[in-house]
């Protein structure tokens, strides 16, 4: 993959300087910690654990020729997203990722509002804390208005209907396996949308597996940049409070 793969964000190249700017443990309680407190407990252990066996990788420790594609990451970005530092271990992930972003946001017929619509929901579906922390912060440099974002995060209807529309097929996407019914894809069509952006949903979809399944996998902390967007499925939050 060239350095060029992520040439096309969905944001003005000049921001990546923007990102790069955004860019202690509690005493423990006398009585014996509860359930849940011991749940969350194991769970971080494991995260932990897990971040172990993979490794994260710098420009420095990365396999050769991982090294061309995480340039192509460091310079869209203007540093080395977490993301692609876990997936410079398979050159096939790295390269397919970066070749099926660039693909995805510079050919294919959705608005980038409409790119990030799918997107969010696809990791929304997903419950990837890191892309949909990312993709918040994308879709706020983008001026998507905040009444679709907060509808986005927190799983409730987004007031245009013709967005809603878009996000409502891509759910079902998702959550059908791709078995949508053919009054799903009539009224994806009415609403205004092409047959072509039918395939453009599911391109957004397989962009976002490689990145979601390997954040579940690698459990990929935050970037700076995106650590003001954190997010927790609207199901788990009485937990995390």
């Amino acid at each position: 993959m060239s350095k060029e793969a992520y040439d096309d964000l969905p944001i003005p190249h000049s921001l990546a300087l923007r990102l790069t700017r955004h860019s202690g443990a509690r005493a423990a309680s006398a009585s014996e910690p509860s359930d849940s407190t011991e749940r969350r407990r194991t769970a971080t252990q494991l995260r932990r654990t897990m971040m172990t066996i993979f490794t994260q990788y710098t420009m420095e420790t990365a396999p050769a020729n991982s090294k061309p594609g995480l340039e192509g990451a460091k310079k869209a970005f203007g540093f080395l997203p977490n993301l692609q530092s876990f997936m410079a271990e398979s050159l096939a992930l790295l390269n397919s990722y970066g070749a099926v972003w660039d693909v995805f946001h510079k050919q294919t017929s959705l608005t980038r509002i409409e790119q990030q619509v799918v997107l969010l929901t696809v990791n929304y579906e997903n419950n990837c804390h890191y892309c949909m922390a990312g993709h918040s912060t994308l879709a706020r440099m983008i001026k998507m208005d905040e009444a679709t974002l907060t509808a986005l995060r927190d799983g409730q209807p987004i007031p245009d209907a013709k967005v809603q529309v878009l996000r409502e097929f891509t759910r079902k996407v998702v959550t059908e396996r791709g078995f949508v019914s053919d009054s799903d894809i009539e009224a994806f069509l009415k609403a205004g949308y092409s047959k072509a952006n039918v395939f453009d949903v599911i391109a957004g979809v397989a962009l976002k597996v490689m990145s979601n399944y390997t954040n579940h996998i690698t459990h990929t902390p935050l970037d700076d940049f995106m650590k003001a967007t954190a997010w927790t499925h609207p199901s788990k939050r009485d937990q995390a409070a």
